[in-house]
């Protein structure tokens, strides 16, 4: 991804890539070609070219790169044995005062892992990406988990302990993806855009 250019507000990068995809589709653009820009973090966008085109677009002079969408897998439900950490592990107040964010299926704020007893604001905030505008029946086109991942991963690293707590059986002990298309690396781009202009300390990604 590239860097905003000097001296332009961020705000007007969207007009940019409105003229650079002009460049290479012509008398062709549509302005539904462009499905998202980022331009609160970094500076790219999201495009719909043929091979052709956009090999034409990786050779302009202003272009970094020019890559695929690829739709990624989930990865472990046993974070805890997967990272070899115990699951009595000493907590310390330098974990106080950090900001996660969770690039993942969502969260389930009901969940007793993300209980505001004691005074410790669990979640502050949450937000979904589906650019391409691709899902289930089964999704729920919102921040909510409806697959169980990301309240698992979320918990894992900021969660409560909750006794007897699971994922489809696995990760017992323990407390922007889509069930059946997986996650496109579109929309975790957005993800990482925004959590960065959200001033998030450390990112969990599962993609």
């Amino acid at each position: 991804m590239g860097d905003h250019p000097k001296g332009m507000d961020p705000a007007s990068l969207p007009s940019l890539h409105m003229t650079m995809a002009q460049k290479v589709l012509g008398s062709d653009f549509e302005p539904e070609a462009i499905l998202h820009s980022y331009k609160k973090s970094f500076n790219g966008f999201v495009i719909k070219l043929t091979e052709q085109e956009a090999e034409k677009m990786a050779e302009m002079d202003t272009v970094v790169s020019v890559f695929p969408n690829r739709k990624t897998n989930l990865h472990t439900t046993r974070s805890w044995d997967f990272l070899g950490v115990s699951h009595q592990i000493q907590r310390t107040s330098l974990e106080s005062d950090i900001i996660l964010g969770v690039i993942d299926t969502g969260v389930w704020p009901e969940s007793n892992s993300f209980s505001d007893k004691g005074l410790i604001c669990k979640i502050i905030g949450a937000k979904y990406f589906n650019i391409e505008g691709a899902n289930s029946k089964d999704d729920i086109i919102s921040p909510r988990d409806a697959e169980g991942h990301g309240s698992h991963t979320a918990s894992t690293i900021a969660g409560n302990l909750v006794k007897s707590a699971s994922l489809l059986g696995f990760a017992s002990g323990t407390a922007p993806c889509w069930i059946k298309i997986g996650c496109p690396e579109v929309d975790a781009l957005a993800a990482f855009n925004e959590a960065i202009a959200d001033g998030v300390d450390i990112i969990s990604i599962s993609a």
